[in-house]
């Protein structure tokens, strides 16, 4: 099957790395997978260029700054990508994102073979005012739709309360790659050595970027809360964001008397961060399918998530469940973690890596994937 995974661009990002993740496994499975990118760069585009079974490109050769270049880019995209899907041998198009939906689906109407899929990557967290336009515009468009495939049951519930209704919406679970999220003792000490945190000393951790939905500014306010009771413990974000936003969050920091109990860290590598807490925090107000806990707890890192997107569904009985997203519920789910033993903590970290590989394989992302994507091509 010929398959061509189509996205704005694979810079940073949940969604970028799934693309990855999909475009390598289904190639080494046989498929003829071509990732077509808007604009080149990114980790995510170096790696799969960098992979001899995946063919990659990309309409423009870079991106331009502004709105009427970002227009102008989008309209000629579409142009550009009609005419490198007419060029193949009858692919079947698989598109990510809302901006990247509507582009495809505008780049192949009346094309003779037109077997287009979107992938739908978010629950009910607000979007950008770019984005909340796109998703606007899929909204009207998707009834035209054969097929939506949303990574969480909350990505499709949301966008059926919203009026999505295209001929048939599944849901595909995100795949964990269960080989390279392991948990890693040396990579523990090299970390928290670096942190300057010794062995015995509880770590919590949040990763993500830095912005509204992702609520650091109640995670804060939950560290002090804590504090309050367990005074050793220490607390890291890792992510980066808005210089506005980041200046504010770290004027709350000070104002909290956190300055020696939490550090912030922009680093791409994740895995280590995961190896090196005693627990992951997800504390956000919105999400679809958190990849943020899936690795963690593929790391054997036992996690604590509010109930947002599949969130919950995800860790089950291997971690907490905040009671909501407030101060006060975020400390409590983290004293009821702190309180248990390391030997405890370490049974239940053991037991959440079980149930990824068992759930979450990158093997039964693709398998489904490959299934949704047969079915397409033959009924259409």
């Amino acid at each position: 099957m010929r398959i061509v995974l189509f996205i704005v661009e694979l810079t940073v990002g949940g969604t970028q790395r799934q693309v990855a993740v999909l475009a390598s496994a289904m190639a080494q499975r046989g498929c003829d997978v071509c990732v077509v990118a808007l604009f080149p760069g990114g980790k995510f585009w170096t790696m799969l260029r960098d992979d001899p079974a995946v063919s990659t490109c990309s309409l423009f050769s870079k991106k331009r700054k502004g709105l009427w270049s970002a227009l102008r880019s989008r309209c000629l995209g579409i142009m550009r990508l009609r005419r490198k899907l007419r060029a193949m041998d009858s692919p079947v198009i698989y598109s990510f994102l809302n901006d990247g939906n509507v582009l495809a689906w505008f780049a192949t109407r009346g094309t003779a073979s037109s077997r287009l899929a979107w992938a739908v990557r978010s629950g009910n967290s607000s979007l950008s005012a770019k984005s909340e336009v796109f998703f606007r515009i899929s909204r009207i468009l998707s009834p035209g739709m054969p097929l939506v495939i949303s990574n969480s049951s909350a990505g499709r519930s949301h966008c059926e309360d919203k009026g999505w209704r295209p001929k048939c919406f599944s849901v595909v679970p995100n795949g964990i790659d269960t080989d390279r999220f392991v948990p890693d003792a040396d990579q523990r000490r090299r970390v928290r050595r670096d942190l300057g945190i010794d062995d015995d000393t509880l770590l919590v951790g949040l990763v993500g970027r830095v912005s509204p939905v992702k609520n650091h500014e109640n995670f804060l306010r939950a560290a002090a809360c804590v504090l309050q009771v367990k005074k050793s413990v220490r607390f890291v974000c890792v992510g980066g964001g808005p210089a506005k936003l980041m200046s504010r969050l770290v004027a709350l920091q000070n104002e909290l008397g956190l300055r020696d109990s939490l550090a912030w860290h922009e680093d791409q590598d994740t895995r280590k961060y995961y190896c090196a807490f005693d627990i992951t925090c997800m504390v956000s107000t919105g999400e679809g399918f958190p990849n943020v806990v899936a690795e963690s707890m593929s790391c054997a890192t036992p996690c604590i998530v509010t109930d947002v997107g599949d969130a919950a569904e995800i860790v089950a009985d291997t971690g907490v469940i905040a009671m909501g997203t407030e101060p006060a519920q975020i400390a409590a789910a983290i004293l009821e973690l702190a309180e248990l033993s390391e030997a405890d903590r370490q049974a239940m970290g053991e037991k959440a890596r079980l149930s990824i590989r068992a759930r979450y394989s990158i093997d039964r992302l693709v398998t489904a994937t490959a299934a949704e994507l047969t079915r397409l091509s033959c009924d259409q």
